[in-house]
C-alpha cells in the first residue's frame, strides 16, 4: 500500500478543511468541529496551562465560564471578571468545586464602564508583575439602544472600547501574554462603519450592534500586531467559537436556537480554540483570526473587507474614545 508523503498528506487535509469551511452550517456547527478534530488529530488544548495566570472576562456563564473551568481543571491560576458581585461569587464557587481547588479570584468590573476598566487595570497591575493570558469574552447582545456614561453604545463599549482600554493599560504586564478577543460569526455579516460606531442613526437592532462590535474587535486585533507588537513576545489574536449552545444564544436568538439547536456546538467545543490559544503553548500568528485551531479569513461576503486605512482609523477612534490620546 502506498504511503502518502507528509507534505501531500498535509495538503490533502488542508484541502478537506477548506471544503468544510465553505459550507457555513457545517463549518460553524458541531459537525465541523468533529470533522476537523479527526482530520488534524488535535492534541490537548491545555498542555502548557498549569501554573499560568489567566484572566477571563465575562466568566459567570456561557463560554467565559467554560473557558475558566477548562483552564482551572488544567492547573492554571484563573481569575474571573464579573459585573455582579453575587453572580461572580456563585460562579467562582461552582468553578472551584468542579476543579477541586479553591474558588478563583473574582475581579469586579463592567467592561462597558471605562472608569471601572481603569480601576480593574490598576487592581491587576498591583496584583501581578506578569499575566500569561487575557481572554476578552465579556459582552452580550443588547435588546435596545443604551448609551453609557462615556457616550458609547453599550455593545461597542463592552466589546470594543473596554477590552481595548484594559489591554492597553495593562501594558508590560502582558509582555509575554496571549490576549484573545472572543468574536462571533455574526461579524462576517457586517462591514466596519466608522461614521456611526455608537449606532445613533437608523432603527436599532441588537444583533447588528453586536455584530458590528465583533467586526471591530477583529480589525483591532490586526492593528495591535502592526502598532504595538513587532519583535515582542506578546500575541494578540481573535478566536471564533463557532455556533455554540449557550444561555446567551437561547435568550438572544431563540429562533436560531430552536432551528439549529441539535447541531450547535457544546460550550466545551465552542471554547476549544480559546483554551488552546492560551493554554497549549503553541506559537500563534499575532493579529490573526483563529477558528478550530487554524488561521481563517476575516471576510466572507462582498463589501465587508476592511482596508488598512480604515483599520488605522478605527484604532485612532478607539484610542480617543478611551482617553488614550
Amino acid at each position: 500500500m502506498a504511503v502518502l508523503s507528509p507534505n501531500l498528506a498535509g495538503s490533502l487535509r488542508a484541502a478537506a478543511d477548506a471544503a468544510i469551511e465553505v459550507a457555513v452550517p457545517v463549518s460553524f456547527s458541531r459537525l465541523g468541529f468533529a470533522a476537523r478534530r479527526s482530520l488534524w488529530a488535535w492534541g490537548p488544548s491545555t498542555a502548557a496551562a498549569a501554573g499560568r495566570t489567566i484572566v477571563v472576562t465575562g466568566a459567570t456563564s456561557g463560554l467565559g465560564y467554560e473557558t475558566a473551568q477548562e483552564l482551572l481543571l488544567a492547573g492554571a491560576n484563573v481569575e474571573i471578571v464579573a459585573r455582579d458581585r453575587a453572580r461572580g461569587a456563585a460562579a467562582a464557587k461552582r468553578l472551584g468545586a468542579a476543579a477541586g481547588v479553591d474558588p478563583p479570584i473574582v475581579r469586579l468590573a463592567d467592561l462597558g464602564d471605562l472608569d471601572a476598566v481603569r480601576a480593574l487595570a490598576d487592581e491587576l497591575r498591583e496584583a501581578h508583575d506578569t499575566i500569561d493570558g487575557l481572554v476578552h469574552n465579556a459582552g452580550a447582545m443588547p435588546t435596545r439602544r443604551v448609551v453609557t456614561g462615556d457616550g458609547l453604545e453599550s455593545a461597542w463599549a463592552s466589546m470594543v472600547a473596554g477590552p481595548h482600554l484594559l489591554t492597553r493599560l495593562l501594558g508590560d504586564v502582558l509582555s509575554r501574554a496571549t490576549v484573545v478577543f472572543v468574536t462571533s460569526g455574526g461579524m462576517y455579516t457586517q462591514a466596519l462603519l466608522l461614521d456611526d460606531p455608537s449606532y445613533s442613526s437608523g432603527d436599532f437592532k441588537g444583533s447588528i450592534a453586536y455584530s458590528r462590535a465583533k467586526r471591530a474587535q477583529v480589525d483591532l486585533v490586526a492593528e495591535y500586531e502592526r502598532r504595538l507588537l513587532p519583535g515582542a513576545n506578546a500575541t494578540v489574536v481573535a478566536v471564533h467559537p463557532g455556533w455554540a449552545d449557550t444561555p446567551g444564544v437561547v435568550e438572544s436568538l431563540p429562533t436560531f436556537h430552536l432551528v439549529l439547536g441539535p447541531v450547535l456546538r457544546s460550550p466545551a467545543e465552542g471554547v476549544d480554540t480559546v483554551v488552546w490559544a492560551v493554554g497549549s503553548g503553541e506559537r500563534l500568528d499575532g493579529g490573526r483570526l483563529y477558528f478550530d485551531r487554524r488561521v481563517r479569513g476575516v471576510s466572507r461576503w462582498p463589501g465587508t473587507a476592511t482596508s488598512d486605512t480604515d483599520r488605522a482609523a478605527l484604532w485612532d477612534l478607539v484610542e480617543r474614545q478611551c482617553g488614550l490620546t
